[in-house]
């Protein structure tokens, strides 16, 4: 801002009176300084601006800095600092952006450091040197007791103290030994990689790799036909021949899979299949589970001993605690514990029994029984026979008998009719047995055989074409003997049989079964469903398996596991906290329990507590005990990093040792030593981020970064950034918007530290911006003392911002219209003098100095463009002038004075002494009239 103008330094004091009010032209007082043409000449006592020439700042400190064409030219004589860009100089340095760079005394006794980049680079200490000339194709190196040298990319060889490492015609030659021969290797790519150490080695290429551990365990890979992993810790082992099989062998389980079959083995359960029948079968503590050319025969039991099987399309059976079914074409049964049941013989046979009832119905012959000892049968069209508590009714074609409690009554040829009729009952014959009625207050029965017969208490029909009736449990039941079909309803359930036993369906709020024989069949109470294309239901252990059978395929989900075989035993994919082994013959082998995965292209085991990745194709290998973890792809790429340190290299990329040091091409820097240290410019376009922190980023488009521990994160995007905390977060696209939150006013943090801000702020650049924040503000009497502050403002519309400290009863208001059309100022506290008074200071303007006024306390002076001014203060005094001393009116105490043509016009009246200050002889010596309470 000091190199605008638009900056001014605050000033608590009020306008001069006699100050000079030629603005923009001329402007003077005595407490605040000169400008002259306004902005370009300003004089005050702190410093001086001939904008955008030159400028000093500093007076009033003793330390004054110097511009010249700010920002390029800047001299501090005081810290001997100086620029002149892209020039920087001062004490111990001389730099010449970017290229030349020089600090200290790189060839004297406490060291420095001179760079011409990229013709020489020289770092130089008491310790040693190090030395690129050009960088980075020669290199020699004596520091720390480390030497080395390279000629790149012909050779190079750096030897430590307790080994060495060198390369010869780089990337491709290297040769390594560490912890004075305890590890060592080599590699020339693309040909081979070979590391040894006192616990492991291994060996990589593209025909045979090979690794051995101290503990005698040891794998084998031909790529990508034979693979074999033996683990001594785990007593484990695996084998691949691909594509003919492969083997596990553990002490608790053991595996085959080969083209034409296979199995599993281990404490609780047994696996096995057989392609070529399409079959397979599993047997536990829990029960078993058997299936034969695919979904056409099954066997299956659980743990609680229900049991079900089918031979589709000849029959299908189930068992439970509950019910058992048998379904085929020539017989269907049905029994449940309740009582009720049902037979059918297609055509020829239905059986049907209730709580409360039981019907049987053939082709010649049908006899029905209820509960309230009712009972009837009949051979059509000959006879028919109704028994109940109290009657009885016989009717033949050649006559017919009624008995009740009045006696009885018969009737013989040629019509076999007679009726009765009471007050609310009847009866009536017709060529009996043919046609009844009967009839009394509460019931209604009648038939026309071999028509139909109805009863109304219970809503029984019975006809060649429909049967209903109502059992005392509020179920009813429609039947179709032609069709063999029947529903039933009841307030839990409505269950419809069509062609029994080939179709079932089930609804209500209690649904059963359902089926359509051979299509479907669906149990919503076990969660079952059965299709020739898929197939679902829940086990006993609360397992749900889904059957696509056509595919060979299935998926059994279960709380803490679930396993999906695709083809049979061909892929097993298995997940959840329990999960266990996996494998798609021939591509890959895993198991989670002993951490193996095998694969033509990937293996992975664990020896000890390190855990190893092997991709033998790229001759890469990865291995982490949890604490050290290292990398190495192609001989080209290798990281290794624990939880103190970290190593690597990316041929031809980088180098670096941990994050310290780095080189890359493009880009790096060493800060093993904070007094030694150097940087070179750009930086690598993609990374992704491991250890603590997870993410990444594409320069200059996006990064990442967010902690794995408390979940924060933070990053950038395009030119803009964004954070997230615990208690708040920001992001921003400049100039397009920023926002940033940290914390709640109403839940500030105890321990709050100085100059921190808490709240939320936001700005959209340049149209508008927010804030609601508090700061702690430093306090030598206190702990601190908080500050509030509020703004907000759209550009260029109006601005406001108000400043509170509550513990002071400070606070500052300041807001405008229309930028400089009309601005406002307010200010209320403590006066820095005098901590026992008040201070209230007002400030508003219109365009700047066309209406200026300011008040402090009770004293007010304003400007009124084009130079009029008037003050009055508290002291009495009262003036108006226009162009200064062209005209001014003042008067004060009872003394007038007025000005006109820079002349003194009048000088009338004495100066009361309401404060009895005498000025004697030209001291400056004040009394003070004791007698005066003012």
């Amino acid at each position: 801002m000091k190199g605008t103008p638009f900056y001014s330094e605050e000033d608590n004091s009020m306008k001069d009176p006699d100050r000079i009010p030629l603005w923009p032209i001329l402007y003077h007082q005595k407490d605040r300084g000169t400008s002259i043409l306004w902005p370009l000449i300003e004089k005050t006592d702190n410093h001086f601006a001939l904008r955008p020439v030159f400028s000093v700042y500093g007076f009033s400190e003793g330390h004054n800095v110097y511009n010249v064409a700010w920002p390029i030219a800047r001299f501090d004589p005081n810290n001997n600092r100086y620029r002149i860009f892209p020039i920087f100089w001062g004490t111990d340095y001389f730099n010449i952006f970017p290229f030349y760079w020089h600090y200290g005394h790189p060839f004297g006794p406490e060291g420095g450091y001179d760079t011409l980049f990229p013709l020489w680079l020289l770092s130089r200490n008491q310790s040693g040197y190090n030395l690129y000339a050009p960088w980075p194709l020669i290199h020699i190196r004596n520091q720390h007791g480390i030497t080395g040298w390279h000629v790149f990319p012909v050779a190079g060889n750096y030897p430590s103290p307790d080994g060495f490492y060198r390369f010869i015609l780089w990337p491709l030659g290297h040769q390594w030994s560490t912890d004075n021969g305890q590890s060592s290797g080599s590699a020339f790519v693309p040909l081979y990689i070979r590391s040894q150490d006192n616990q492991a080695g291994y060996f990589l290429s593209l025909p045979y790799s090979a690794g051995h551990s101290r503990n005698g365990s040891k794998w084998r890979v031909v790529t990508p036909f034979y693979i074999s992993i033996n683990n001594a810790d785990l007593k484990q082992s695996q084998n691949l021949l691909f594509p003919f099989y492969y083997r596990q062998e553990s002490v608790d389980s053991s595996m085959l899979a080969t083209l034409l079959g296979g199995f599993k083995r281990s404490d609780d359960n047994r696996t096995w299949f057989a392609l070529p029948l399409l079959a397979a079968g599993k047997e536990s503590q829990e029960g078993y589970n058997l299936w034969l050319f695919g979904p056409l025969v099954h066997r299956e039991r659980n743990a609680e001993n229900s049991t079900s099987s089918h031979i589709f399309p000849l029959y299908y059976k189930s068992h439970d605690n509950a019910n058992k079914i048998f379904l085929s074409l020539p017989w269907s049964s049905y029994a449940a514990t309740n009582g009720t049941s049902w037979q059918v013989i297609p055509f020829l046979f239905a059986d049907i029994e209730s709580m409360t009832s039981k019907t049987t119905i053939t082709p010649l012959y049908a006899q029905g029984r209820h509960k309230n000892s009712k009972q009837w049968h009949a051979v059509m069209p000959l006879y028919y026979r109704m028994t109940g508590t109290n009657y009885s009714t016989t009717a033949t074609l050649a006559g017919g008998i009624r008995s009740d409690s009045n006696g009885k009554k018969w009737l013989i040829h040629p019509l076999l009719s007679w009726g009765k009729q009471g007050q609310e009952t009847g009866e009536f014959w017709l060529a009996a047995p043919f046609i009844h009625a009967k009839w009394d207050q509460d019931h209604l029965s009648h038939h026309f055989l071999p028509f139909y017969y109805w009863d109304d208490p219970n809503n029984t029909f019975i006809s060649p074409l429909i049967t209903m009736w109502n059992d005392n449990n509020g179920k009813s039941t429609f039947l179709l003997p032609w069709a063999i079909s029947m529903l039933s309803k009841t307030p839990e359930r409505k269950d419809l049989w069509l062609a029994a036993p080939l179709i079932h369906w089930s609804w209500g709020p209690n649904p059963g079964s359902v089926h359509i024989i051979p299509l479907i069949y669906a149990n919503k109470q076990t969660d079952t469903l059965i299709t020739p294309l898929f197939a679902s239901w829940k086990g006993a252990d609360d397992s749900n398996t889904k059957l696509i059978p056509p595919a060979l395929s299935w998926l059994t989900s279960r709380k803490e596991r679930s396993d999906l075989w695709l083809l049979g035993p061909t892929a097993h994919l298995s997940w959840g906290n329990k999960r266990g082994s996996q494998h798609l013959f021939p591509l890959f082998y895993n198991n989670k329990k002993s951490g193996t995965l095998v694969s033509p292209v990937i293996t992975k085991w664990k020896k000890e507590e390190t855990s190893h990745w092997l991709i033998p194709p790229l001759l890469s290998h990865y291995s982490t005990d949890g604490k050290n973890k290292q990398i190495d792809i192609l001989a080209l790429f290798h990281e290794e990093w624990s939880q103190t340190s970290r190593s690597g290299h990316f041929i031809p990329l980088y180098c670096h040792d941990g994050k310290k040091e780095i080189y890359t091409p493009l880009f790096g820097w060493n800060q093993k030593n904070k007094h030694n240290g150097f940087v070179y410019p750009l930086t690598p376009l993609l990374g992704i981020r491991t250890g603590d922190y997870y993410g990444g980023w594409l320069f200059p488009l996006f990064s990442y970064k967010r902690s794995k521990a408390t979940k924060n994160y933070n990053g950038s995007f395009l030119w803009g950034g964004f954070k997230k905390q615990k208690d708040g977060g920001s992001s921003g696209i400049f100039p397009v918007y920023k926002y940033e939150r940290n914390g709640r006013l109403t839940s500030l943090p105890i321990n709050m530290q100085a100059y921190s801000e808490y709240g939320t702020t936001f700005i959209s650049l340049p149209a508008c911006w927010y804030g609601n924040t508090a700061s702690l503000q430093p306090d030598p009497n206190k702990d601190g003392i908080l500050k509030y502050t509020k703004r907000h403002g759209f550009f260029p519309l109006w601005r406001y911002s108000k400043d509170r400290i509550p513990a002071k009863k400070e606070y500052v208001t300041d807001w405008s219209l229309l930028m400089f059309l009309y601005d406002y100022k307010h200010e209320s506290g403590k006066s820095e003098s005098d901590q026992n008074k008040t201070v209230d200071k007002v400030r508003s303007r219109v365009l700047w100095y066309l209406w200026h006024y300011e008040r402090l306390d009770k004293d007010i002076s304003l400007d009124i463009f084009p130079a009029i001014t008037y003050d009055k203060k508290s002291d009495g005094l009262k003036q108006i002038s226009f162009l200064w001393r062209l005209f001014r009116y003042k008067k004060c105490n009872g003394r007038t004075e007025m000005d006109l043509l820079f002349l003194p016009i009048v000088r009338a009246g004495k100066p009361k002494e309401t404060l009895a200050h005498r000025i004697q002889d030209n001291n400056t010596m004040l009394t003070i009239n004791h007698a005066d309470k003012e």
